[in-house]
């Protein structure tokens, strides 16, 4: 695969690696011609050829490089630039291996890592989630208490009431007291969590003094 338009930059596939490779052509200083010797200077101009395989990435190695001389052939150096292109091709198939196995055992880490903290999430939103009922089961315990308390101290009233008037010596009328009275045991009666719908004892014996049931599960 050649990447440029003058072809410096060219790539090869060794097995199933990209190689790269930049050829470039080197022109040299024309010599000078003796004295007294005649010649052509062009014809003392020659051009030489420089192959270059940079190293891969994460390879600590040096770029290969081939030039051609006036003492070496060109093509005595194939064999040794094919070498050279397999051996560049192995060790970037090397590295890939390397940094995808590197990436394999991070992978897995976070991934640990992830379900660790999933873990440690759901058992943080469990453990709130029964805070949450515990604390809900003793407000409503409480709550029903204090309703306990008023509707006895209203009927209290309602007795203590019904006792004064007999005792004044100016009464209320029987008939507008027995009214109020019974207006004020009704509402004790809504009020008495132990009192018609909302009689709750049943609810109360499935609770456990020491939690909710989701605590021991």
């Amino acid at each position: 695969m050649i990447r440029d338009r003058q072809a410096r930059e060219t790539e090869v596939v060794v097995g199933q690696q990209s190689v790269g490779f930049s050829l470039e052509r080197i022109r040299e200083r024309p010599r000078r011609s003796r004295p007294g010797v005649s010649g052509d200077s062009k014809a003392a101009t020659r051009e030489k050829l420089k192959l270059t395989i940079p190293p891969w990435d994460g390879s600590s190695g040096k770029a290969q490089v081939w030039e051609d001389a006036e003492s070496v052939r060109r093509e005595s150096l194939l064999s040794e630039i094919a070498v050279g292109l397999v051996v560049a091709g192995e060790g970037r198939y090397r590295a890939g291996i390397n940094a995808h196995y590197g990436w394999v055992i991070r992978r897995r880490e976070e991934l640990i890592e992830e379900g660790r903290r999933l873990k440690e999430e759901e058992i943080n939103r469990k453990r709130e989630r029964l805070a949450k009922l515990e604390k809900d089961r003793v407000e409503r315990l409480f709550a029903a208490t204090n309703d306990w308390r008023k509707a006895a101290d209203l009927r209290a009233f309602v007795k203590a009431v019904l006792a004064a008037n007999r005792d004044t010596s100016m009464p209320i009328s029987a008939q507008a007291l027995e009214q109020w009275a019974s207006e004020a045991l009704s509402d004790a009666d809504r009020l008495d969590p132990l009192c018609g719908e909302r009689f709750w004892l049943p609810e109360l014996a499935k609770m456990p003094l020491n939690g909710p049931a989701e605590w021991k599960r």
